[in-house]
C-alpha cells in the first residue's frame, strides 16, 4: 500500500504540558491505518518523539468523529441528485441543497443515477446527459465544489442488454464499463443469464442495495454465490446506521464482515429523506471491520468506477466466516437459512424471521 504525508499545523506543548507560543508544521509519514489515535478525539497528537500537539488545524485533510484522519475523498456512486426526473430531487433548488450537504459532508464526486427502464423507461441516455450538464453549469454558477457524472439506477428489464449497447440506458460515468442493477424491491430474480450477458459485452454489474431486497433478505445465501460469479455489491449507507430498519442493518453488517461489500452509497433521494451523507456509514465500517476497508468501499472503489478503471471482484480476504453446526438454532427469533454447499451446516442469520 501506499504511504502518504500529512501537514499538520500544531501548537507544540512543553515537558510541563502547557503549549507554547510558537507553531511548527510536523509531517506524518505512514500507512493509513497507523494513523488512528484515541488522541486524536481530544484534539492533540503525538509526534514521532512522543511530544504531545494539540492540533488546531487540518489543511486539506477530514477528520472524522472516530479520530481518522482522511486524506482521500469520497465518492458516490448512486445518487438522485439530477431535478425532476424520477422520485429523486423535485427542483434544481433542492439538487443544489443536496450538493452542498454532500459536499460538507466530504464526497468530492457523485454518479448521478435517476431511475432508468421500470415505470421511468422514458429517463433515457441523450435526457440523462443533458440534465447532468445543466445541473454541471449551475453548480459552478454556485460555486459548489463537487463534480458529477452521468449514470442510471437501472431496473432488472428482459431487453436492459440491448438498451445499454443502443446508448439508452446508462452505465455508471458513461464509461460502458460497470451497470448499476436494481431488482425488484419485494423479491428476487435470478441474475446470473443476465450477468453472463452483461459480462459478453464487456460490462460489469452492480447490484444495489441488496440488503434492502426481501427476497435477499429471506435467502441471505444468494449473495455470496453472485460476488463469486464476479457481480459487484453496493450498500446503501443508511442500512449502516439503521434508517432501513433493524433487518437491512444487521444484513449489512454482515456482509461486511464477510467481505461481501464493494461499495458504499447514499441513493440520496433529498436533503431529508435518504440524504447524500457517506460520512456516517464511514466510521460505522471502519469500527465494524477497520479503516481500511472504510477507505476502500467509500473512496478507492467508487473513485476507480467513476473514472472508468475496474476494481477486484470476489470477496475480501481475511474476514471472519461465522458458520454453526446444525445443532444450535440461535436465540429465539432467530432464522436458520441453509448453505447449498454444505448440508452438514447451517449459516444463522438473525434478522432472517424478521424478512420473512
Amino acid at each position: 500500500m501506499e504511504h502518504s504525508s500529512f501537514h499538520l499545523l500544531a501548537d507544540v506543548a512543553n515537558e510541563g504540558s502547557k503549549a507554547s507560543e510558537g507553531r511548527r508544521e510536523i509531517i506524518l509519514t505512514g500507512k493509513m491505518t497507523s494513523l488512528y489515535s484515541p488522541f486524536l478525539k481530544l484534539g492533540i497528537l503525538q509526534d514521532f518523539d512522543n511530544r504531545v500537539l494539540p492540533i488546531t488545524d487540518y489543511p486539506g485533510l477530514g477528520l472524522d468523529r472516530r479520530g481518522f484522519l482522511m486524506n482521500e475523498p469520497m465518492v458516490d456512486i448512486h445518487c438522485h441528485l439530477l431535478p425532476a426526473l424520477d422520485d429523486g430531487a423535485r427542483s434544481m433548488a433542492i439538487s443544489l441543497a443536496m450538493a452542498r450537504m454532500a459536499v460538507e459532508d466530504g464526497i468530492s464526486t457523485i454518479l448521478v443515477t435517476p431511475h432508468q427502464l421500470g415505470n421511468y423507461s422514458e429517463n433515457r441516455g441523450a435526457l440523462i446527459r443533458q440534465r447532468t450538464a445543466e445541473l454541471a453549469v449551475a453548480l459552478a454558477e454556485e460555486s459548489i465544489n463537487i463534480s458529477i457524472l452521468p449514470g442510471g439506477d437501472v431496473r432488472i428489464d428482459e431487453n436492459l442488454v440491448r438498451q445499454v449497447l443502443a446508448g439508452n440506458v446508462l452505465t455508471l460515468g458513461d464509461h460502458g464499463r460497470h451497470l448499476l442493477l436494481e431488482l425488484p424491491h419485494e423479491l428476487y430474480v435470478p441474475l446470473e443469464p443476465l450477468l453472463d450477458s452483461l459480462a459478453a459485452a464487456g460490462i460489469v454489474g452492480i447490484l444495489s442495495h441488496p440488503e434492502r431486497n426481501a427476497g435477499i433478505l429471506r435467502r441471505p445465501s444468494l449473495v455470496g454465490p453472485l460476488v463469486d460469479r464476479g457481480c459487484l455489491m453496493q450498500v446503501t449507507a443508511g442500512s449502516l446506521t439503521g434508517s432501513f430498519g433493524k433487518a437491512s442493518q444487521q444484513m449489512a453488517e454482515w456482509m461486511l464482515r464477510e467481505g461481501l461489500v464493494h461499495f458504499l452509497a447514499t441513493d440520496a433521494h433529498s436533503v431529508r429523506i435518504r440524504a447524500p451523507r457517506l460520512r456516517p456509514a464511514f466510521e460505522r465500517t471502519a469500527q465494524l471491520v477497520g479503516q481500511e476497508t472504510a477507505i476502500e468501499v467509500c473512496c478507492r472503489n467508487p473513485a476507480a468506477i467513476a473514472k472508468g478503471h475496474s476494481i477486484p471482484s470476489g470477496r475480501r480476504r481475511n474476514r471472519q466466516v461465522r458458520v454453526l453446526t446444525s445443532r444450535f438454532r440461535g436465540p429465539a427469533g432467530g432464522g436458520l437459512c441453509r448453505l447449498p454447499s454444505a448440508a452438514a451446516h447451517v449459516r444463522w442469520w438473525p434478522w432472517a424471521r424478521e424478512a420473512s
